[in-house]
């Protein structure tokens, strides 16, 4: 009688607290994303590392105190929830103490999550001063919080919260946020005025929503005339957002940037959970599930793709640089070839040694590494980027690649000559990529989910393409044209020093490679590129893109930055590009179709010699036995076997080029990810551990001896250093 009296108490008790979870199902989800999302991503944790590594006080305080808050609206938003619910769901005093329960569990769940994601980063670093001051102003905010709770709970036990000051709160705060983190980015991104327009118009949309909520009696008319002031604090948002057309483009990603990631996070969460409490209490009062309601609209919308607005920017086409048909490779070649300066020096009994270079994928990391690579052999080698043709980029490497290329094309254009091609690239790279794609992801690209039309300004891609452009203005190069922003197709010449940038994505309808490259892929004719007759695609000529959007589309890694699409003039309906890693995550299939039709030229034995140098991770030591993954196997094993997949797939060309090709004419610089406890994050934001981790795998000393030829990164610095000798 007992184990029955037991288990009937405890399938009453989880009865509870699954309608408990039901009712309270908004501040849950957000508390437990929260969660993840603080303690799990590496991409988070590496934010962390950027906090404590460069001692950065005031994100450190802004980040805590915000996180605070996010804790404390979950709570408040789960109290107001169940602390004044719809006739019709009657609750027991056990229900009741339920629901007290979950909230405050809720309610804790963020400080928890952004505590034990603090520690895990801290592990290993110098900084410890640092890193426990950190966690003793959570742990002291954590104490805070609860008596802060607590104080809440009995204060107001059984009296109903004030409903009508959240509402004037939360459209103010929502106003403030998007006008200070997102018009004056989307106003500097945006080639008309239709973006600013949408964010005023949502604003609006808002009061207009606060106003008539208030409607119900003749007293809340009186109140709503006499508190009028106190709503139109949104409309400073406005003017703020107006202003942002005057101010220079680095002011755009200013606030963002100095908030930080953690706390653009925190914002909006805090909005979200905030708002869909409102909706759902809104929804009880009026019989009318607000909720469901919007669910069903994401859904329409995500099924019908009538609010797609991923459509990448085009810059339209100037007389300058705007050709009808794109040469072809070996044509760009032997222009390129006649043009070297040192080609007297060889003879042909030594070819001209010509580098195909393929720069792997894997967000900032892959941009650090290989940009850093380029920069620190110029550095050691003078002569080598003379002698690079091509480099194919995939993701993060495209990035890194044209910070290179840049670099040299603007060598003799301003760039202090005093300072090294790694300095400046370093310079470059050094800063934060990701908050302008959240401040833009997390708020009106956010909003555009649940709205039946496309507002192509909100396109979180955007805010990562503009961070790239901004990154050039580092430099502080007067009287000069960012690259970034200038055309892609103009960016490269046969005649310069700086190599041709073949780009690589992933066309979604095909599963095929589309490569955005300034030359066709094929023989010596030039080909029309509207028509499907070269050997590989090429992304039509009739549209002109930026540099910043060319390596955009190249980066396109899974929900952090989303699929691109862009419609053909030839009406085939919208093409869509995703990451070129899906293809290929090392490039080095490009890479090897560049070589093998070069190879196709009369002579080129006694002319040339094609050398390929391919930057790709070191090999990981996986177990069949690993179980750290091995968590809700029946739904995310799928996706880690698709991800799994992906890299070994890269693995698996690297290895097999490595038997079609000798030492002699393939050369890999290997890079380690994972190390010092913590491991390289895919994302936009790096740390200087994690720079400094890259850094002393870069090696530019020559320390080679003959059992780590061709495998240690300093024999490959040897070898090229003899080839050019």
């Amino acid at each position: 009688m007992i184990v029955i009296r037991w288990i009937d108490t405890l399938m009453k008790s989880l009865k509870m607290l699954l309608k408990s979870i039901g009712e309270l199902f908004g501040p849950c989800m957000v508390s437990l994303g929260a969660f993840l999302i603080f303690s799990s991503v590496e991409q988070t944790k590496e934010v962390y590392r950027v906090i404590i590594a460069d001692s950065l006080l005031h994100q450190a305080i802004l980040s805590a105190f915000l996180v605070h808050i996010l804790a404390s609206s979950i709570w408040y938003s789960a109290y107001l929830l169940y602390s004044t619910p719809p006739e019709s769901n009657w609750q027991s005093s056990q229900q009741q103490e339920v629901n007290k329960i979950l909230s405050l569990v809720i309610g804790y769940l963020p400080i928890l999550g952004f505590s034990l994601g603090i520690l895990s980063a801290g592990k290993n670093l110098e900084n410890a001063n640092f890193i426990f001051s950190y966690a003793g102003n959570i742990t002291f905010l954590f104490l805070f919080n609860a008596l802060e709770i607590t104080g809440f709970y009995k204060a107001y036990r059984l009296t109903p919260l004030p409903v009508e000051r959240i509402k004037i709160l939360f459209v103010n705060v929502v106003s403030g946020a998007f006008s200070l983190i997102s018009l004056p980015l989307i106003a500097q991104t945006s080639s008309s005025a239709w973006g600013v327009v949408g964010i005023i118009i949502l604003q609006l949309s808002l009061y207009l929503l606060l106003y008539c909520s208030f409607y119900d009696s003749d007293k809340d008319k009186e109140n709503i005339q006499k508190n009028a002031l106190k709503y139109a604090l949104l409309f400073p948002g406005i003017y703020v957002g107006l202003a942002s057309h005057v101010f220079p483009p680095s002011f755009s990603i200013l606030i963002p940037v100095v908030i930080g990631p953690i706390s653009l996070v925190a914002i909006s969460f805090t909005i979200l959970v905030v708002g869909i409490s409102i909706l759902q209490k809104v929804g009880d009062k009026n019989d009318f599930s607000a909720v469901i309601f919007l669910i069903c609209l994401l859904i329409f919308n995500g099924v019908t793709n009538i609010n797609d607005n991923h459509k990448f920017r085009y810059i339209k086409p100037s007389i300058d640089n705007f050709k009808s048909e794109l040469p072809s490779l070996n044509q760009c070649f032997k222009e390129w070839l006649d043009s070297r300066p040192d080609r007297d020096q060889y003879r042909p009994e030594k070819p001209y040694p010509v580098y195909i270079i393929s720069a792997q994928g894997g967000g900032i990391y892959a941009a650090y590494h290989s940009a850093m690579t380029f920069a620190k052999l110029t550095d050691e080698i003078p002569d080598f980027p003379q002698h690079i043709f091509a480099i194919s980029g995939v993701s993060g490497g495209s990035l890194g690649a044209s910070v290179f290329a840049s670099l040299l094309k603007n060598s003799g254009e301003g760039l202090p000559g005093s300072i090294s091609y790694s300095e400046q690239a370093k310079n470059i790279l050094n800063q934060d990529f990701l908050s302008p794609l959240l401040s833009l992801g997390l708020f009106p690209d956010l909003f555009q989910r649940f709205i039946p039309f496309p507002i192509n300004e909100w396109d979180r891609a955007r805010g990562l393409e503009f961070a790239f452009e901004n990154s050039w203005e580092r430099l502080a190069i007067e009287n000069h044209e960012n690259p970034f922003r200038q055309s892609f197709y103009k960016h490269w010449k046969p005649e310069d020093t700086s190599p041709a940038l073949v780009l690589n994505t992933t066309v979604v309808e095909t599963g095929e490679r589309l490569l955005i490259s300034p030359f066709t892929m094929s023989s010596d004719r030039p080909v029309n590129p509207t028509k499907n007759n070269s050997e590989f695609p090429v992304i039509l000529r009739d549209t002109d893109l930026r540099l910043s959007t060319a390596v955009g589309l190249s980066a396109r890694f899974p929900y952090i930055t989303p699929v691109g699409w862009y419609r053909p003039g030839d009406d085939r309906g919208r093409i869509h590009l995703a990451d070129g890693g899906y293809f290929d995550n090392s490039g080095i299939s490009t890479a090897l179709d560049i070589g093998r039709l070069l190879q196709q030229i009369d002579g080129q034995d006694n002319r040339f010699k094609i050398i390929y140098i391919a930057l790709v991770n070191a090999p990981k030591n996986r177990s069949l036995n690993e179980r750290s993954d091995l968590v809700f196997n029946e739904i995310f094993s799928p996706i880690r076997a698709l991800f799994r997949a992906r890299e070994a797939r890269g693995r698996n060309i690297v290895n097999l080029s490595t038997y079609a090709l000798d030492e002699e004419r393939l050369r890999i610089l290997r890079l380690r990810t994972v190390g010092n406890g913590f491991k390289l994050p895919v994302g936009w934001f790096l740390s200087r551990n994690s720079q400094n981790f890259i850094d002393d795998q870069i090696l530019a000393s020559i320390s080679c001896d003959e059992e780590s030829v061709g495998r240690d990164n300093s024999c490959i610095v040897k070898s090229i250093r003899e080839d050019l000798t």
